[in-house]
């Protein structure tokens, strides 16, 4: 959501996502709104991944970076032409108590992941819009994924036509069209939860529902705690035991 910020860290921290090509999506749009060119972001993104990325192959990952990078440099110019700036830099989004209760008003965790996942959606597109709309546009499988749901397709089509009967959701009369419009929010009402840190924004949630939520030592990204010991999250974890594994 403040994609100058996930890359910088990105840089900073030397982390590779657990899905390479949501880091390597990160820095092609960092790079290319920098002034470089195609080439420039291929071969920076190239070099990261050889230092950064375990067993990582060049020529196998070739052809991801090039799709990657041309499909970033085409979505950055038609942004730059509609006078928009070329990344999108969300601060932080605020979520109060009203939108809390109406979302625990589903009485499924499932549910209520996915109307908190399309929540937050909704308040940064108000925010790159400068309207309090809460339309989005937005590929449904990557709400859900950000909603921690990993059904196949029928079940997730399933969830998304109950919250549609339910009216959470609303769609235009459009027959093919992907918008959707949230219908639960609400600015005024008390301040709740502040969303700084989007890569995983759900657990906001899980820590509001109760459930033992943390800040991994290393990167400082929220996690799951399995046990008040566990100090890193899975992508830190793999690091520091390789790192061990390499001192040994």
């Amino acid at each position: 959501m403040n994609e100058r910020y996930e890359a910088e860290e990105i840089l900073k921290s030397g982390k590779v996502d657990k899905y390479p090509r949501k880091t390597i999506n990160s820095l092609a749009k960092y790079f290319i709104a920098e002034g470089y060119t195609s080439k420039e972001t291929e071969d920076s993104i190239d070099e990261f991944l050889k230092t950064h990325m375990h067993k990582y192959n060049s020529v196998l990952w070739y052809k991801d970076i090039t799709k990657i990078v041309q499909g970033n440099k085409n979505r950055i110019k038609k942004r730059v032409e509609a006078n928009k700036e070329p990344l999108i830099e969300v601060e932080e989004v605020v979520i109060t108590q009203d939108e809390l209760d109406s979302i625990q008003q589903l009485k499924s965790i499932r549910l209520e992941k996915i109307a908190f996942s399309f929540l937050v959606y909704a308040k940064v597109a108000n925010q790159k819009n400068n309207k309090n709309t809460y339309w989005i546009n937005e590929d449904v499988s990557e709400v859900m994924k950000d909603a921690g749901i990993k059904d196949g397709l029928v079940e997730q089509n399933r969830m998304m036509n109950k919250l549609i009967q339910l009216e959470y959701l609303e769609t235009p009369f459009k027959a093919a069209s992907t918008s959707y419009r949230v219908t639960y929010g609400n600015e005024d009402s008390k301040a709740v939860i502040t969303i700084k840190d989007f890569t995983h924004f759900i657990y906001e949630y899980l820590r509001y529902k109760g459930e033992n939520v943390g800040n991994c030592g290393e990167c400082g990204r929220l996690l799951i705690k399995k046990s008040n010991r566990q100090k890193r999250c899975k992508v830190c974890q793999k690091s520091f035991k390789r790192k061990n594994n390499i001192k040994k």
